[in-house]
């Protein structure tokens, strides 16, 4: 007779399942032939009998196995771990060169547009320039024009001579230039308005 692991019950040796709970009762009688030493079967060979087995519970084996499963299964998990990890890193490393390509383009266009624009910029300095020369120039013809030039209008006859600037000259729809001292000595005076 031998006795149910999980309820107790005895049960006959031949049984496979206990009759009262239906537990399993080979298992936990199987014997393991890692148990069978090589001194045992020395033994054996000259006494021609066999050694008892010594009896390895299952759930012993068991017990190992499922360690192993979660070995294994820990092991492959780690593989694929370790390969979604390259492959995120690599996949990121692809897009930081794109983001890097697309910023170098945009720093190159950039450059060149300030290239452009500083040679728009020395274009119009140079604008600037001449235009500063010539409105000096044009200072200085404009008080030669009035500290020395006469304007007689020939529109009518007047006996003075104008500035430029006289709004009794402005009128004049023609007119005679002269040196102020040319003026003076064909006989014109200075228009009160105007000196």
């Amino acid at each position: 007779m031998m006795q149910c692991p999980k309820c107790n019950q005895m049960t006959p040796d031949d049984s496979v399942f206990c009759e009262r709970c239906g537990a399993s009762l080979k298992e936990e009688t199987q014997v393991s032939q890692a148990a069978f030493t090589p001194q045992m079967m020395e033994a054996s060979l000259y006494t021609g009998e066999f050694a008892p087995f010594e009896a390895v519970s299952v759930k012993t084996k068991k017990a190992i196995d499922k360690k192993m499963v979660f070995v294994i299964a820990g092991g492959v998990l780690m593989v694929i771990a370790l390969i979604a990890v390259t492959i995120l890193y690599f996949s990121n490393v692809n897009k930081l060169n794109g983001t890097i390509q697309e910023q170098k383009q945009t720093i190159e266009d950039l450059n060149a547009a300030i290239t452009d624009k500083n040679g728009r910029i020395e274009e119009l300095e140079e604008d600037v320039a001449y235009w500063q020369l010539q409105s000096a120039s044009h200072e200085i013809g404009y008080d030669f024009l009035i500290d020395n030039i006469a304007f007689v209008c020939d529109d009518y006859y007047s006996a003075y001579y104008h500035k430029y600037t006289c709004s009794t000259f402005q009128t004049c729809e023609s007119y005679w230039a002269y040196n102020i001292e040319a003026a003076r000595g064909d006989g014109y005076r200075p228009c009160p308005d105007c000196y």
